[in-house]
């Protein structure tokens, strides 16, 4: 079981991972706001090192140069305080469509205060950059009047990550808008590229815009993020395994991550035969800031309490992570859901029983008992058939097992009638064998 988690600061995320066309056809999430020229789902994705949303599904090209604007987008439930972040893949592909360095340049992004309406807030610009094959880029927060470049120019046809962030602070025309371009994806927020506070302060979001226009020049854009803190937009916590085994002394769980960022811990919680009830079995300390792999484990000892008045020997438990960041934020992980065996019904001892039928033709059941073990993948077990002189004729089971009752069928009908042997061995030294009858 593999699972990504996005903690609930995570507003939406975008891959583009769409069918190719006309983007406002093959998706609903994104609409066209006017009709002059088309925005395309186009083959072939963006990549960026350590960016979670990376290499994935499809992106989408905007076409500059058109006498009337096109807007492409996307809306989301309105934020009205705190912060949104909003980071994005980007390449531009050429120079075309783009205003001159000393010229003021066009936006290619905003986003929309209220779908109602036609404000806008936190612009990004770009126009040619001042070396030949480079482009600049600025921020604005309301309008040209607040318009800074970047001191920076960057390469044609290079991808870039961009990072931006609108700050709701009280007062009036306090907000703070941030913009980094490749930033540090190693640890916490970082200083921003720029910064900006003058011009007026938005009171929602609930959209963001990519534009085609006269001078907004042609560029892709794919792996989108938008948030409510750094954690998620560009780098979240990412598990990448989480996994249940049952040993002798409980249920234990084990999981792993790649990338944190802003990580308190993780509680543990619990829920009993589907009921969709969790609860908080225990906590583990995450590591805070990491960009290495980081292996946890939690084991459930108490888990045979909850059967103890029930007469089924087998149960089954679902267990789920709850990663919470040091500024409260949360997400759950996907669910796992662990078949159990009670402790008190667990086999114990190895046993390999007699097949059945026996005599038999063709086909036999044989049925072997595996006890509590101690490590966490279990014992190593093999189960082969032998002629009577010892020549091996077929191996039946050849893997790991944890404790518990198995069984597996053996065809016979390409063997001659007569006696043969079935032996299990275990990696703890055991070793079983009886005989069997094959009748023709």
């Amino acid at each position: 079981l593999v699972i990504t988690t996005q903690l609930n600061s995570q507003i939406f995320e975008e891959n583009f991972d769409y069918s190719l066309g006309v983007l406002e056809e093959v998706t609903s999430n994104w609409i066209q706001t006017t009709t002059s020229v088309d925005v395309d789902v186009i083959t072939g994705n963006l990549t960026y090192p350590s960016y979670i949303s990376s290499d994935i599904g499809n992106m989408i090209f905007l076409d500059g140069g058109s006498d009337s604007r096109t807007d492409i987008q996307r809306s989301f439930n309105l934020i009205t305080n705190g912060q949104v972040y909003i980071s994005f893949l980007i390449k531009f592909l050429d120079n075309d469509d783009l205003d001159v360095n000393s010229g003021e340049g066009d936006n290619f992004f905003k986003m929309r205060v209220a779908l109602s309406g036609s404000t806008y807030r936190n612009y990004l610009y770009v126009k040619n950059g001042v070396q030949p094959n480079t482009i600049n880029i600025g921020l604005a927060k309301a309008s040209a009047a607040s318009l800074e470049y970047l001191l920076t120019d960057f390469n044609i046809s290079d991808t870039y990550l961009i990072v931006l962030s609108y700050e709701f602070i009280d007062g009036n025309n306090n907000d703070i808008v941030k913009l980094w371009i490749n930033p540090s994806l190693d640890g916490g927020e970082p200083t921003p590229d720029l910064s900006i506070t003058s011009g007026s302060d938005a009171d929602s979001f609930e959209a963001v815009q990519f534009i085609q226009d006269a001078l907004s020049g042609n560029f892709n854009i794919d792996g989108i993020r938008v948030s409510t803190s750094w954690s998620t937009a560009p780098l979240p916590v990412e598990l990448t395994s989480f996994t249940a085994n049952q040993e002798s002394n409980g249920i234990n769980l084990q999981w792993e991550t790649s990338n944190e960022i802003n990580n308190y811990g993780f509680d543990i919680e619990r829920s009993v035969e589907s009921s969709n009830e969790f609860q908080k079995i225990g906590f583990i300390n995450g590591h805070g800031n990491s960009n290495s792999p980081k292996s946890y484990s939690f084991l459930d000892d108490k888990f045979t309490e909850i059967f103890k008045n029930q007469e089924s020997s087998k149960g089954e438990i679902q267990y789920r992570l709850k990663q919470i960041d040091f500024d409260g934020n949360y997400e759950y992980s996907k669910i796992l859901t662990v078949e159990t065996l009670h402790a008190t019904s667990l086999p114990s001892k190895f046993e390999l029983l007699q097949n059945y039928p026996n005599p038999f033709n063709p086909v036999t059941t044989i049925k072997y008992s595996i006890p509590s073990v101690e490590t966490r993948r279990g014992v190593s077990v093999i189960l082969k058939i032998y002629d009577i002189l010892g020549n091996e004729i077929v191996t039946l089971v050849n893997e790991q097992k944890q404790a518990g009752e198995y069984e597996v069928n053996f065809n016979a009908s390409n063997l001659a009638g007569g006696i043969y042997l079935y032996r299990l061995q275990t990696s703890s030294g055991v070793v079983l064998t009886k005989k069997l009858i094959l009748l023709k």
